[in-house]
């Protein structure tokens, strides 16, 4: 897979209590630092813990007496990540939130239990459409079923042998467990966009069949048998596969992610997102990122004519560019019918060139 995080589970699990954390956040903002304002017992219980996010109880165990602690979380010192789990405050985004909530979490959770679905891909660094992270998502063996109760989404369901891993000391579901976790659970489209790139980081879909299979019976199983059927680990970005998956829901035709298009000599004119081969339709998900970055309004000018210069070349090569925009992707119906009509008329205009 290519994870950082990924190394092997230990066996039995039952040594993993311990929660070894980073001490900052992942994005480097919001970095945690021992407050000295924290007072003497509890500078000495940071120090002594070395995490991110510490029990209630170790650090009362420590000598931090409950009525200092009240005072720290009242005086905004430390904030609550979820019951008995405190962090130092800090501007954080909500995965690196939930981050937070897994580790404040996992030694809390009864033995046998592994960190599952949504919270499993935040660990794995997965990509995530519309994730759930309200509730820190726990599996436990068992008969199908789940609940929730205190920030915690637990799901009873078997776990099989080589389906658990462990990251940062945390044992959660294998990489190719949590994708067809989610599918299985939250649909297709945020499946596809985690099966993606579960591939695109050098998993094999051999792995994904294989915990589709073993859960043949379970229900949501059709959803991600088609989940699999559909990944492609060309996709570059979440939004490329979104969108590919919309088009897949509403019966387009199957795109090519990643194309190179070339001009009439063979010489390399550009690289487009998804592309209809029949109606050499182009499309482009054209995101925000290239623009934000602009030093300014005439390097923002300069991207612009870069963009229309590569739409120019693409045009040049026989092929319509179509872009998509983020806005767009909020009314999938408009945007659907948007290229299935452009692609129809580009199909219609080939083959009257073709017959002149």
């Amino acid at each position: 897979m290519g994870s950082r995080h990924l190394r092997p589970a230990a066996p039995g699990g039952s040594g993993l209590r311990i929660v070894r954390a980073r001490r900052c956040c992942p994005s480097g903002r919001g970095v945690v630092r021992p407050a000295e304002t924290l007072g003497p017992a509890a500078r000495l219980a940071w120090n002594a813990c070395m995490n991110d996010v510490w029990l209630a109880r170790d650090l009362m165990d420590r000598g931090v007496a409950p009525s200092r602690l009240s005072a720290l979380r009242r005086s905004g010192r430390l904030t609550s990540v979820r019951r008995g789990a405190l962090t130092l405050p800090g501007q954080r985004s909500a995965v690196e939130n939930h981050r937070l909530c897994i580790e404040g979490t996992w030694p809390q959770i009864h033995p046998g239990g592994a960190i599952s679905h949504w919270s499993a891909a935040v660990l794995h660094d997965l990509w995530l459409l519309h994730p759930r992270l309200d509730e820190v998502w726990v599996t436990r063996p068992g008969h199908t079923g789940g609940k929730i109760r205190s920030a915690v989404h637990m799901v009873h369901c078997p776990l099989g042998e080589g389906e658990l891993t462990e990251v940062d000391g945390i044992v959660c579901t294998s990489p190719a467990r949590t994708v067809i976790d989610v599918a299985r659970h939250d649909g297709f489209l945020p499946g596809l966009v985690m099966a993606d790139d579960f591939l695109r980081r050098g998993g094999h879909a051999a792995e994904l069949w294989a915990v589709v299979r073993a859960g043949s019976r379970r229900p949501g199983n059709a959803t991600a048998r088609r989940v699999v059927a559909c990944a492609d680990g060309r996709s570059e970005s979440p939004q490329e596969s979104h969108l590919r998956g919309l088009m897949e829901q509403f019966c387009l035709p199957r795109p090519t992610p990643q194309l190179v298009i070339n001009d009439q000599s063979g010489r390399f004119v550009a690289r487009v997102d998804l592309a209809l081969e029949e109606s050499r339709l182009a499309i482009e998900y054209d995101g925000e990122g290239k623009y934000m970055a602009s030093d300014g309004p005439s390097q923002l000018l300069e991207v612009l004519a870069r963009e229309k210069a590569r739409e120019q070349t693409i045009v040049d090569a026989g092929w319509w560019p179509l872009r998509v925009r983020k806005a767009d992707m909020v009314r999938p119906q408009e945007l659907m019918r948007r290229i299935r009509l452009t692609s129809d008329e580009r199909r219609r205009q080939l083959s009257r060139n073709s017959a002149a």
